[in-house]
């Protein structure tokens, strides 16, 4: 009987040893992707990154828009919000340079 219970508590001794190992182990890796998750990414660098794809994304509907040409919206895709703010900004500049240029020749 003393057999029996002592091998149960040996048994026990070494699930609970192995159970602490296991915890350390998680633990650890744990901090480890704490430390990566803080030192690689931040909000700003997603930030960024999600205000440049959603140019990119308008910019293609409305080089699509404008010219149905596959290419131009890839090109104009990448140009994001410069190709925006040139469309919106093209008709006030043509009117405020034309007069200009009519008196050129």
């Amino acid at each position: 009987m003393y057999e029996n219970l002592e091998y149960r508590i040996n048994n026990l001794n070494y699930k609970i040893k192995d159970l602490e190992s296991k915890v350390k182990d998680l633990e650890s890796k744990v901090n480890d992707l704490e430390l990566k998750k803080h030192h690689h990414s931040s909000s700003r660098g997603r930030g960024y990154m999600t205000f440049y794809a959603v140019g990119s994304v308008i910019a293609t509907i409305i080089s699509w828009d404008a010219n149905h040409s596959v290419l131009w919206a890839i090109l104009h895709c990448f140009s994001s919000w410069f190709y925006i703010i040139y469309h919106f900004a093209d008709p006030y500049i043509y009117k405020i340079i034309n007069p200009y240029i009519s008196q050129l020749f």
